[in-house]
This record gives C-alpha cells, structure tokens and sequence, in this order.
C-alpha cells in the first residue's frame, strides 16, 4: 500500500509538471555600439536546476524553461564585464522577450595573474567615458576638480562646462536627474571619491533611447557614476566662511546613499556671488555651489555685479518594486544683485555710424520655485511606461538708472532715464512616454505625448528725460523730451506634442530597420500688452493706443518621418525623409490684422557611425528644424518705451527653417595616452528672422523691425589633443576653437552681409604628481573680425585678447595646501571699455586636521591686485557693442569645513588604483 501510494504521488507530480507550460526565453546580446555579439556564453539557474547555451551568430539567443517563475541569468565573453541579473515570469506568459542586453567592456587586462588595466578614456559612439581613479585629486575634493582634468573638457570661471565646444546641458547621477538636471549642483558638491567614471553623452531622447533611432540634435549631457562600495552609506560637507568686506558663506550638502534609495539635501546662503541653482530652461545648466564653497583654483567667484542668495532643496531617487522606479527634486532660491556696467555700441552703414555710450545701475530680486518627478513603471518585459511631471515659479523685481550719449553726424542726445518692473511666472507640464516590444525582437511601439503651459505678468513703469542737440545751427538747438510710460502685459504659451514610432525589422538579421513615425506639434500664443502714457500736465495716466495690443496666434507642425536604419559590426547608419507641412495663423482684433501663412517643408534625416577601431570612431548627422517667430517679432506695434530705439512687429513674419550638417571624430589610445577630439557643424537657414533698422531723418533715433531672408549660415569647429608624458604625470593639450557667421540684415534698406571671425587657439601644460603638486599653464588669444559689407561700402572691425594663466596646488606635510590662481588678459580693439587689462591673482592656504582628515581650515585671498572686471564683446549683425561689468572684487577669506563619510561596513572597499597601475582581478560574478 506504501509503495502504491507514492507511485501515485510520484505519478501525480509528473502529471502536474507536465502539464504546467513551459516559457520561451529569447532575446539577444550587444555591445555598447549595438553590434551583436556571437558565442557569448549563457549560464542559466533556475528551482534546483541549471542549463547552458550560447549566442548565435547573429547575437541572438532563447531557450525553454518550465516549472519555475523565476530564475538567474549570467551572461560571459572575453574581453566585456559579466551581465548578472535575477527575472521574473508572469503567470500565464508562454514567451519572455528580453530584448536587447547590453555586454560593456571590461576594463581588465590580465598580467599574470591579479593585475588589471584602468582605462583613463575610453570612446564609445555616442558616449566618451573617463575613469575616475585616473585622474588623481586630492581627498576630500569635489567632482568638478576631476572635470577639470579631463581631455576634451573645459570648465570656466563660473563653473559652466563645455565639451569638444559644446556647452554641457544636464547632468545625471546614476543615470537619473540629479536636482533638476543643474549642472554645477552635481559637480560642485558630490566629493570625488565616491565616483566611479564620468560619461560625456549625446543624448538624443528617451524615445531615441528606447527604438535606437537617433535622429535631430542631440543634448550634451554628463552622466556620473558612483562607486559600487559607496552606494551604502552617508555623506556630504559642511562649511562656513567669513570674510573682509561683510562676505560670508555657509553651506550643506548631506547625501543618504542606501543602494537604489538616494537622498540628497543642499543648504546655502551667501553674498559671494554663489549662483545656487539655475532656473532657466527648466533646470538645464546652472548649478550650486555651496558644498565646495569656491575654491581659489577657480579663479574668484564669478558672475557679474554682487549678489546674495539663500537656496535649499532635496534631491530623491528610490526603487519602489521590481517595477517602478521614482526620481525626483524640489529647489528653492532668493537672490538680489547689483550691476554697475558701461556699454559702447557701434552701428554701421553706409551713410551714418551712430556710437552709443552708456552706463547703467541696476538692482534686482529673484525668487524661484521648482518641482521636477519621473516614475519609470516597467510593466512586464515588453512593455515600459515613464512619467514625468514638472512645476516652477518665478517672482522677480528690478530698478534701473541709466545715462546713454548718442552721437550720429552733427546729432547728440544724452538720455538719463530709469525703470521699475516686477514679474510672475509659473509654468508647468509633463511628459509620457510608452514604449512596446512585440514578441518578433526589434519590431517596437513607441507613443509619447507632452504639454506645457507658461504664463507671465509684467508691470513696468519708464522715465526717460532726454536732450537732443543739433549743432547744424549756430548757436546749437536744444530740445528737451520728458516720457513716462506704464505698462501692463499679460501673456501665456501653450504647447502640445504628440508623437507615434513604429519600428519593423526588414530582415532576419535584425541588421536593417524601417521607421514610421508621425509628430504633431502645437504652440498656442496669446499677449495681451496696455500702455499708459503719465502726462506731466495730468494726473491719470492716459491709454495709449498705438502701443497697446492683445494678439492670439498659434504655430502648428505635422511631421512625417520615413527611416531606414543599417546595424553592422563596424558601422551603422540611418537614412530619411520627413515631410513637415506647417501653419502659423493668428489675429489682432483691435488692429484688424489676421495672420495666416502655411509653409511645406522637406527636409533631410541622416546619420552615419562608423567605429574604426577600438575607442576610435567617426559620426555624422544631417537633420533639419523648424522656428515659429516670438511676441515682439509679431506684434504689430510700436514699443517706444525708449524713443532712441524704437521697436515694431512684423505680423507678416514666415517660419524660419535651418539645415544642418555635423562630424564628430574621437579617438584614444589606451596604451600612449594620446586623446584626439574634433568636431564640425556647420547651419544654413531659410527664411532667417533678422532685423531691419531704419535712421531717422534727423536726430540720433531708430527705428527696428523685422523681415525674412535668405543667405544666413554659420561654420564652426573644435578640436583638441591630448599628449601625456612620463607615466601620465605630465601632459601636453593644445586646442582649438573657429567659428565664421555670415549673416544678412538691412539698414535703411541696404542689405548688409556681415562676415564675423572668432578664432580661439590655445594650449595648455599640466603637470600632477600625487601629493606633491598639480599644476597647470593655460595660455592662447581670441580674434574677433567683424567685415560689415554692402553693395558700395565694406569696413572691417578688429579686436584680440591674450591671455596666459597659472594655477596649481603644492602639498606639504601631508596636510598642508597652497593654492592659487593667476592669468593675466590683454585687450586691444574694444573701444574705451576694453581699456583694462586685468589681472587676477587668488590663492590660498588650507590645513586639514582630525581623525580621516576630515577637518579643513582654509585661508583665502581674492583678487589681490583688485581688477577684477567682466570684459565682453557682443557682434550683432552690424552692431559691435563692447561692455565692462562690475565684479565681486579684491577681499580675504577665511573657511571651515567638515566632511562626513560613513559607509556601511559590510561593504567592499574599492582598492586605490593609481593612474599607472592595475588594481588587482575580483572574480567575475557567478551563480
């Protein structure tokens, strides 16, 4: 009966597992070039079970599980990183597509048995990544320090970055948002020793992301990535500061890392000129700074005139499930400012050269508000779905005094006038995106639908006093103006998009790829503009007629894409048609003007990557846009707030479309050290919106409007060299920046063509010796050339600027720092702003102390010789205009800093890898 009863259990049991389905598993393996990767192995756990296989040819693979729900994957093959992941079946699933697994390269390379290579940069086809540990900073120094060093990469004196000569938009940690996408926020704040690498991307979108069609101009943006061991823990700086001249500064920057769930808070408030977050563009670019609190290695706090701030926010990032995953922040900011600047501006043409002089105080006081969330939902292994809502606010309030000279032939006006405004801005939106991976492996659905809405409120209130003089009689004749305006504009923008991708493999391969896609874009515009004049022999202030207006118009786009996509093992390439049929209409009911222009569009998609060799690759995009024209281009009124310069819409304006073509070529040699980067890009717009200025008869005034034309492009070009020495302790870069405008505008109806140079060469020493020293020589010029020309009459306008800059830090003692920043700039052609050479010279002494050295006491001296100045030159069609700013000028310093670094104690240290050495082989990662 015993033995019956368990054949019968026995029976039953094989019975069950029978019937239970069995699940199909496929998907296939690539690197980081979407190149298919055959005879990867494949090792496979699952219940008590195991089985083994291998990629095919084609990079594909599948295999058939049964009686389990879950199981591991370890996917392996020489010379990339193991892939290692836990998944999961749905119940009633027969299939799980896994779709594209990505295999990165590994880093090590043998030498007999525990030593591994650190590759310094690596060059991948859209992504250059540098490893950290390659670039030796000091403990306790922030990201930005190892930017610095960085092939290819340039940090200014406010901390902006700019790559291969392309200003750095966004900046993510851990492939996340990190406040909003600030820039400096990340860099000036996360200490370096946490970080792993630091990747330099051109983004082309989520979408493009997800289908691998990359099509349009891609965003550069920064991703970093933290240490595996220091992803548990907590950390962050205090500091606090005080200086000569009322200066203060404290600051806290404070991270919990608990794996997937990342907290992080920033306090500051300061009068250093510390700009704690940027708010434009919706968190693109900008930054804060309060965790570093400026180092002198920077070169004095930057930004123009003085200002104080008061900013926090917090940072978030969790993983919910298996499924969602959150990130998200909230920043708030108060800032006031002061500016003192002078401004020469020369116009010309062929009849009258009308020279303006200026001077102008101005005071203002920002406060800003903004919210940024993204839920990442992946609801099975075909379908994803993202959500990003997002919020901002804005207040501002400002007063300007100013005193201009206007000289043109025998007519002088002197003005002085000032102004008060205030303004309210929220503005709100949200984005979503669903992506579907059908069971066929790379046919792919991808829907996203987006709106914003903005809305601004301005009140202003102008007072100009103005004396004209015409010396053409004897004695001159003098006449005086008094004007004071009010003003009320109210005006908000809605914009739709919708877009649909269809993606259909075209072979089995999975080598070619055809895309369909449809966008629909909506931007719904309306203003709504009161002026009233105040009257000096009235007490109500009058409406003004002829300057007020409300005006409602929208620009609407319906774009048709056709795309072939190639993916081969060298080189992938992409090819396209988009069909783009636009309408802007709109109307002014009190003018009686209606507004109606419809516009058909071809224009070209293309993008060719080839990958040369290893880190060697070149890449070419062609692609075309479209730009509706602004409120003040439309509006058919004359904005005479300021009768030396008035301003009148257009409504006849079309949409301009502009064509462009760009290279990037990048190349690194992980044996010499050698890094090479160059780009070209080079636009061409039809229809360019450019203005069109008119003299007055008599007098200094004009008037501007605008008009289309053709005839407008721009070339310009970057590239640099890397050249280490001695075991990467010295190193050579010279660089170069060249950018040509050719631009079309009118003057009293001549057509002007005005040809403009800049040419920036330059090169740079470093030298780094761990512990010792980390110097560094920059020096070059720029060249401006500005050939204004007409029909009859061509003139040329020169100016240069020689620079030559020292900066370094000498160790001693283990604990003792000193630092400083010298550079030296010469100006010549500027006109009488540019008369100032300046001369900076910062430095600095710092000592650490306590147990970790995680006490630091710094001494700092701004200035030293008190010249510091913004010098800046503007080319605007035939407009040369040179100004000299007010800076945060010479004071003394003095900081304290503490830092906190606690980390789980289970976790793996990383071991310390110098920049010529290997760190030793873990095993790679197992079942």
């Amino acid at each position: 009966m015993k033995n019956c009863s368990l054949l019968t259990i026995a029976c039953l049991l094989s019975v069950l597992a029978f019937a239970q389905p069995s699940v199909v598993v496929k998907g296939f393996v690539v690197d980081s070039a979407g190149i298919m990767l055959p005879n990867a192995s494949i090792k496979v756990k699952f219940a008590k079970d195991s089985l083994f296989t291998q990629t095919k040819k084609d990079g594909s693979f599948n295999f058939r599980l049964q009686g389990s729900t879950q199981f591991d994957m370890l996917i392996t093959m020489v010379g990339f990183a193991a892939y290692q992941k836990k998944f999961s079946i749905n119940a009633g699933d027969t299939t799980l597509a896994l779709g594209r697994i990505l295999l990165l390269p590994n880093d090590m390379e043998l030498e007999g048995v525990v030593v591994v290579a650190q590759t310094p940069v690596k060059v991948m086809e859209d992504t250059t990544q540098y490893a950290v540990s390659a670039f030796k900073v000091r403990e306790g120094a922030m990201a930005e320090e190892v930017i610095k060093k960085l092939p290819g990469l340039e940090v200014d004196k406010d901390g902006n970055i700019t790559s291969q000569g392309k200003p750095v938009k966004r900046i993510r940690v851990n492939g996340k948002d990190f406040f909003g996408g600030d820039v400096q926020t990340a860099t000036q704040n996360l200490p370096a020793e946490v970080l792993e690498n630091i990747q330099i991307i051109e983004d082309y979108g989520d979408q493009a992301n997800l289908t691998g069609i990359k099509t349009g101009e891609p965003e550069t943006i920064i991703n970093i990535n933290t240490r595996k061991d220091k992803n548990k823990g907590k950390f962050g700086t205090m500091s606090g500061g005080v200086g000569t001249r009322e200066r203060y500064m404290a600051g806290l920057m404070y991270n919990i890392f608990d794996n997937e769930q990342q907290i992080s808070f920033l306090g500051s408030f300061n009068n250093t000129n510390v700009a704690t977050f940027n708010f434009n563009g919706g968190g693109r670019g900008g930054g804060a700074r309060a965790g570093n609190l400026g180092g002198a290695e920077r070169g004095g706090f930057g930004g123009n005139g003085l200002t104080q701030a008061i900013s926090g926010g917090i940072n978030y990032r969790d993983k919910w499930n298996e499924k969602m995953s959150v990130n998200g922040s909230y920043s708030v900011n108060w800032s006031s400012n002061e500016t003192i600047s002078e401004n020469q501006s020369q116009d010309i043409n062929p009849l009258i050269n009308r020279i303006t002089k200026s001077n102008r105080v101005s005071e203002s006081s920002n406060s800003n508000h903004r919210f940024t969330f993204n839920f990442d939902y992946r609801m099975d292994s075909v379908n994803f779905l993202k959500i990003t809502p997002y919020f901002s606010y804005s207040h501002n309030e400002g007063q300007n005094q100013s005193n201009s000279q206007l000289r043109r032939n025998k007519y002088y006006t002197y003005n002085v006038g000032r102004s008060d405004n205030k303004s309210y801005a929220p503005n709100y939106g949200g984005t979503v995106l669903f992506n579907h991976k059908f069971n066929q492996r790379s046919r792919n659905l991808s829907i996203s639908l987006s709106s914003n809405f903005s809305a601004r409120t301005q009140a202003g209130n102008t007072l100009n006093n103005y004396r004209n003089i015409d010396s053409g009689y004897v004695p001159p004749s003098i006449r005086d103006t008094i004007q004071q305006q009010q003003s009320e504009t109210l005006s908000d923008n809605l914009t739709s998009n919708a877009r649909i991708s269809y993606t259909e493999p075209l072979d089995n391969k999975r080598n070619k790829f055809l895309e369909m896609s449809y966008e629909w874009n909506r931007s719904a515009n309306f203003s709504d503009r009161n002026v009233f004049d105040v009257l000096q022999t009235s007490k109500d202030p009058m409406p003004n007629i002829n300057q007020s207006n409300e005006l409602n118009y929208q620009f609407t786009t319906h774009r048709t894409a056709l795309t072939f996509k190639g993916v081969y093992a060298k080189y992938n390439y992409l090819i396209g048609i988009v069909a783009q049929p636009s309408l802007l209409n709109g109307e002014s009911v009190e003018k009686n003007i209606r507004i109606n222009y419809r516009n058909m569009n071809w224009l070209p998609s293309a993008r060719f990557a080839y990958n040369i060799g290893k880190d060697h690759t070149i890449n070419m995009n062609v692609g075309g846009r479209s730009r509706e024209p602004s409120f003040n281009q439309l509006q058919p009124i004359s904005d005479s707030s300021n009768l030396n310069n008035i301003v009148k819409g257009n409504p006849d304006l079309n949409a301009e479309t502009t064509y462009n073509l760009s290279i990037r070529y990048n190349k690194s040699d992980r044996k010499t050290g050698k890094v090479f980067f160059a780009n070209l890009n080079y636009d061409i717009t039809d229809d360019k919106i450019v203005s069109a200025r008119f003299n007055n008869v008599s007098g200094t005034g004009r008037t501007t409007t605008y008009m289309n034309t053709d005839g407008f492009y721009r070339i310009s070009t970057n590239s640099s060299f890397t050249q280490p020495f001695k075991k990467r302790i010295f190193s050579v870069t010279t660089k170069l920046d060249m950018s040509y405008d050719n631009n079309v505008s009118f003057t009293d109806s001549f057509q002007n063509k005005g040809q403009n140079w800049n040419l920036r060469p330059g090169l740079v020493f470093r030298m780094d010796i761990p512990n010792v020293i980390d110097l560094n020589v920059d020096g070059g010029f720029t060249y401006y050339k500005t050939t204004t020309r007409y029909s009859t009459y061509t003139t040329n306008n020169e100016a240069r600027t020689y620079r030559i800059g020292v900066s370094g830090k000498h160790f001693f003692f283990k604990d003792l720092t000193i630092g400083y920043d010298l550079y030296k700039n010469f100006n010549s052609g500027f006109g009488s702003v540019g008369a100032v050479n300046p001369f900076i010279i910062n430095t600095y002494a710092e000592y650490r102390f306590l147990k970790g050295k995680v006490a630091t006491v710094r001494f700092q001296a701004y200035d030293l010789l008190d010249q510091n100045t913004g010098i800046n030159r503007i080319i605007n069609e035939t407009t040369i205009t040179d100004s000299r700013t007010n800076r945060l000028s010479r004071f003394f310093f003095l900081t304290f800093s503490y830092r906190l670094m606690k980390f789980a104690a289970g976790a793996k240290k990383a071991p310390q890898r110098p920049a010529t050495s290997r760190p030793a082989v873990g095993k790679p990662a197992g079942i």
